[in-house]
């Protein structure tokens, strides 16, 4: 039985999952997705490239190019919004605007 046949919550999200698919495009080609491997990977159609669903996630980029590259931009930019560093009030201002 496929995943979109059953009940329950795992049904239900792979269901709206499918209902969706229409306003996502494979990045590497501009194709649409079919689900395949009971709702845990989204297939690109024209390309054949396939993206794991990862805790409700698509995973767009492979986990080593993410983490270097979050690693990256973490030790260029991490003082970026330290009020103490800038001297400047901008995270306390924004954390207490209503």
């Amino acid at each position: 039985m496929n995943v979109l046949e059953r009940s329950g919550p795992e049904s239900d999200r792979a269901q709206a999952l499918q209902r969706r698919l229409r306003w996502l495009e494979c990045p590497r080609c501009g194709g649409s997705f079919v689900l395949r491997d009971g709702a845990s990977e989204l297939v690109c159609t024209t390309c054949a490239v396939g993206y794991p669903i990862v805790n409700g996630v698509i995973r767009f980029v492979d986990r080593e190019h993410y983490a270097g590259s979050f690693g990256l931009q973490w030790n260029i930019h991490r003082r970026t919004q330290l009020d103490s560093y800038t001297g400047i009030p901008l995270s306390r201002s924004r954390l207490f605007q209503v």
